[in-house]
């Protein structure tokens, strides 16, 4: 089965809030791709990437869970609050946690040199 490129550039900023950006790639109107982008305090891109579309380009550190069933044993709250999302961080900060009501999920931080500037 032939797989689908995604594109390199044509992305839009479908909004953005303090400390994050929602891009989008859209055709005829209808989102095709999405990806949300955080930046901690130190200035670490932390990314949302439930399609798979940055882990396939290799660009994240970590892999990104959409589902997790626990948090890490060292995962401690960072008191940040957006909604009912809570961010969570481990020592090592090569991943952050997301949590919600709903659950969680692990959005992992983008490789060195890559940037969503």
């Amino acid at each position: 089965m032939d797989e689908p490129e995604v594109p390199a550039y044509g992305y839009r900023v479908e909004r953005r809030e303090t400390g994050r950006v929602l891009y989008s790639f859209d055709v005829g109107g209808r989102t095709k791709a999405a990806a949300v982008v955080a930046r901690d305090q130190r200035d670490r891109l932390y990314v949302r990437d439930p399609e798979g579309v940055l882990a396939r380009d290799g660009f994240l550190g970590a892999p990104y869970v959409g589902r997790l069933r626990a948090l890490p044993a060292d995962a401690y709250d960072t008191g940040y609050r957006h909604r009912d999302e809570r961010l969570w961080l481990t020592p090592g900060r090569a991943t952050a946690y997301v949590r919600t009501s709903h659950g969680a999920e692990a959005w992992p931080r983008l490789k060195a040199g890559v940037d969503c500037d």
